[in-house]
């Protein structure tokens, strides 16, 4: 194969970062690729927090394998409005019925370059993508919603631990509305 001239490799360009500019005009770091805090004063009293297991979006599979992707994720969203959030407390699946506040969303991709591409174009990253929403409990009002992505290469990270990771960066996005 022959392709004359450079200028059709460009660096792939995201968008996402212009995309979180524009909804945060501060110069706090946007921690999930595409958010928006709706009700950011509703959000800043705090209470109790009930985050759902991820369920597979459209075109994803329910396996065995997403339960443990989800479960990283509430891991991972857990620790980190723990670690960041004194303003929220974490309830588990038994307490669930007190909380103030419900995460819920969708995984929406789990990629994994097929046989052919990995042996070809030597590409092995593996990816995950999902999209929530944070709801006050008694009224259903959403007052957070995101999107999320992360990529890897699968000799560094599994999909579990990018869910890990996605889970923690949607916990400090949620605490972010509290500063």
């Amino acid at each position: 194969m022959f392709c004359s001239g450079c200028a059709w490799f460009h660096p792939r360009q995201d968008a996402s970062a212009a995309v979180n500019a524009e909804q945060n005009p501060s110069s706090r770091p946007a921690w999930v690729r595409t958010g928006k805090i709706l009700d950011g004063q509703l959000l800043r009293q705090g209470g109790k927090v009930f985050i759902v297991p991820f369920k597979a979006g459209v075109n994803v599979v329910a396996d065995d394998e997403l339960d443990k992707i989800s479960l990283m994720m509430v891991k991972g969203i857990a620790e980190a409005i723990k670690e960041n959030g004194a303003a929220f407390e974490i309830l588990g699946p038994d307490r669930a019925r007190e909380a103030d506040w419900i995460v819920s969303g969708y995984v929406t991709g789990v990629g994994r370059p097929s046989r052919l591409i990995r042996w070809i174009f030597q590409k092995r990253r593996i990816s995950l993508q999902v999209e929530g929403r944070m709801v006050q409990s008694p009224s259903q009002k959403n007052v957070a919603v995101f999107t999320d992505e992360e990529r890897a290469n699968p000799r560094e990270k599994d999909h579990k631990q990018l869910g890990y990771d996605i889970g923690r960066d949607i916990g400090r996005f949620i605490v972010s509305a509290l500063e």
